[in-house]
């Protein structure tokens, strides 16, 4: 699910230093780098890789993630990676929250990774880290890993019965937020809270069945 209308951000092409300018852009639409300077600056970085196919809303879900951050008082770096312009290839977002110089995340360093469809896991759990946590939408049985949290949640059939299959991002997304909730150990600093994002949702222009689904995500029990 992605909200309709326009807004203005900081884009930021990848070159030396950073340049920046406002401009009037589709929210969250990043086809190189974008910057958002809260102000908050620690010492380990909050680093999460969001992972889907083309179609699933896989940057929106990071826009709402980096602009709930940089409300909290966060600076954040994001970048997409590849796979953004073809429907139904891999998409991959990165995201890094805190005193950062470059948005990619290496290879096992990732403190957690968001997986809108099973099928692209293999690709986003390389960038795990050994003690990562991994929210998965999963319609089979995901192996556990030694170290790892493995959380998964079958959000398909929450969105039929919603009505709306292109709520499964968001579906995902509250269950995300509940996972980090009950497991805070897994990131070096608290930066999202549900109530927060909820809130941060509910200004874009999304149907009604986008916050009833990013509810159900939020309330849905492990598998």
């Amino acid at each position: 699910m992605e909200p309709n209308g326009s807004g203005s951000i900081e884009r930021c092409a990848a070159t030396a230093g950073f340049a920046c300018r406002s401009a009037p852009t589709r929210p969250w639409s990043f086809k190189h780098l974008l910057i958002w300077k809260g102000g908050i600056m620690r010492n380990k970085p909050v680093e999460l890789v969001i992972a889907g196919v083309g179609g699933q809303g896989v940057l929106f879900v990071t826009g709402l993630l980096a602009e709930a951050a940089m409300k909290a008082g966060f600076d954040v770096l994001a970048s997409e990676t590849h796979g953004m312009a073809q429907r139904g290839g891999t998409v991959l977002s990165h995201l890094r929250v805190g005193d950062v110089k470059s948005p990619l995340v290496r290879t096992g360093s990732a403190d957690a990774i968001l997986v809108l469809r099973q099928d692209v896991l293999p690709v986003a759990s390389v960038f795990l880290r050994p003690e990562g946590m991994a929210v998965v939408n999963a319609g089979r049985p995901v192996p556990p890993e030694e170290g790892r949290l493995m959380a998964c949640i079958d959000a398909e059939p929450i969105a039929a019965a919603i009505g709306d299959f292109k709520t499964v991002n968001v579906i995902v997304l509250g269950f995300f937020l509940q996972q980090i909730e009950r497991h805070p150990e897994r990131l070096p600093m608290p930066v999202w809270r549900c109530a927060d994002v909820r809130e941060m949702l509910s200004t874009k222009r999304l149907k009604a069945s986008g916050i009833e689904a990013f509810d159900r995500g939020y309330h849905e029990l492990t598998s």
